[in-house]
Parts: structure tokens; C-alpha cells; sequence
């Protein structure tokens, strides 16, 4: 790691853009189960925190699909960022890393709590323990994030902080997704 960059530093810009992040990542996460849905030809919902077919799936492999369409797509960008980070030095981009990982733990935690979320239940269609793909995808995305942290020299401090704003935004997105229903399509 270059002496050169600076350490990572939390303040009310990477406060804004971490909600930058949160909203374009949640509802891209949510667009990419709509897509694949709709390429499947049902008619879908769009929702800050929900999407999926308005009718039954038909075909037993449908609905695995639409399920991995979110994470594959989270698991993609959260690629695409360390790559940008390590190689290209872009470490404003850590933000949006960050959130892919804490946007995939949260989900699989609360998978386990209350209901099963697209991972789990992809490990349900494979046969396997409902926790074994989740657990698979958050420790893959922690390895990018500490990867990409290290790079972008963000320390225990900063990393704290930023995961208290991207818990507060999503809260914030949960919560506006529950009370008004807003379907974006």
C-alpha cells in the first residue's frame, strides 16, 4: 500500500454519500429481481425493499432464478468496487462495497430471525442448510471489504461509522417501504 493515501476519513460528505449509496444499491439489488422476473414473463412489482412476480411462478426453476438475480447482482458490483479500489486507487467508492456487505449480512441475519431471504432460500432449492449459501456470500463479500479497506487505509473507526449511516439509511428505506407501500414500477 502507497504511503501517499490518506486514511479514510468520516464526515458529513461520506455521510451523504453513503446514502448515495444505499438507495442506488437497494434498488438496483430489487431491479435485478424485477428484470430477470419480467424476462421470465410475469408481470412484477418494484419496491424500495420488495419485488417479484404478481402471480404464482409457474416453472419450479423460476423462482430460484428471480431469487439470485438480486445477490448475483450485489455480488457483482461489490467485484466491480474492489476492483476500482485496489487497482484504480478509487477509494471514494468504498462506500458502496461497504454497503453491498452490510445490505447482504443484514438480510441474512434477518433471514434467520424471521424469514428466509434470496440466499437462503436458494440453499433450500439446492438441497443444502438455509444458512450455508448466506454465510458463503457474506464471507466472500467480508473478504472484499477487508481487502479493499486495507487499500483504501479505512480503519476500525471509519468502518464503524459507516456501518451505523448504512444501517440509519436502511432503516430509513425499510421503514419508508413499509408505511407507503411506493411501488417505483
Amino acid at each position: 500500500m502507497p504511503d501517499h493515501i490518506e486514511r479514510l476519513r468520516f464526515t458529513l460528505s461520506t455521510f451523504g454519500l453513503i446514502g448515495v449509496a444505499a438507495v442506488t444499491l437497494q434498488i438496483a439489488h430489487e431491479l435485478a429481481h424485477w428484470l430477470a422476473c419480467r424476462m421470465l414473463g410475469y408481470v412484477c412489482f418494484l419496491g424500495l425493499n420488495s419485488s417479484g412476480a404478481l402471480s404464482a411462478s409457474t416453472a419450479h426453476w423460476h423462482g430460484p432464478v428471480i431469487d439470485l438475480a438480486g445477490p448475483l447482482l450485489t455480488v457483482l458490483a461489490a467485484c466491480a468496487f474492489t476492483y476500482l479500489i485496489v487497482k484504480r486507487g478509487q477509494t471514494a467508492l468504498y462506500p458502496f462495497l461497504l454497503f453491498c456487505f452490510a445490505m447482504r449480512l443484514l438480510a441474512s441475519i434477518f433471514g434467520v430471525i424471521f424469514m428466509h431471504n434470496d440466499e437462503a432460500r436458494l440453499s433450500l432449492w439446492l438441497g443444502w442448510a438455509p444458512q450455508v449459501l448466506p454465510l458463503l456470500v457474506c464471507l466472500f463479500l467480508f473478504w472484499l471489504v477487508y481487502h479493499a479497506a486495507r487499500e483504501a487505509r479505512a480503519g476500525l473507526r471509519y468502518n464503524c461509522l459507516a456501518m451505523l449511516a448504512i444501517y440509519t439509511y436502511v432503516a430509513l428505506i425499510i421503514a419508508v417501504d413499509v408505511k407507503t407501500h411506493l411501488r417505483l414500477i
